[in-house]
C-alpha cells in the first residue's frame, strides 16, 4: 500500500503538469516551464536533479536547459517546518 501511495502521488503530479502522454509511452513532453514546475513540486531531490541538468549541454534541448537554469537561483523556499520534519525523520528523532 505504501509503495502504491509513493508511486501514485508523483504520477498524479506528473499528469497534472502535462506528462500524461509521456507516462503511457510515446507522447510529447510538456513545455520547459511545465517540466521545471513539476520538478519543483516533486521536491528537493528533483530540484537538485533539475539544477544539475543545465550544467551539461547534451541531455536536453536548449529551451529546457534555459528553464531548468532558473532552478539554480530561483527556487521557491520550503517552509521551515517542512525542513525540520525531514531532518527529524532522517536523524530518527521526534523532538
Amino acid at each position: 500500500m505504501e509503495e502504491a501511495r509513493r508511486v501514485g502521488t508523483p504520477a498524479a503530479l506528473l499528469r497534472r503538469h502535462g506528462f500524461a502522454d509521456v507516462l503511457v509511452g510515446g507522447g510529447a513532453w510538456p513545455g520547459p516551464e511545465r517540466v521545471r514546475g513539476a520538478l519543483e513540486e516533486l521536491g528537493v531531490v528533483f530540484v537538485k536533479f533539475g539544477q544539475v541538468l543545465p550544467t551539461r549541454s547534451d541531455p536536453l534541448p536548449d529551451a529546457y536547459l534555459a528553464a531548468l537554469q532558473g532552478l539554480q537561483d530561483q527556487v521557491s523556499p520550503l517552509p521551515a517546518g517542512t525542513i525540520r520534519g525531514v531532518i527529524r525523520r532522517g536523524s530518527g528523532t521526534t523532538a
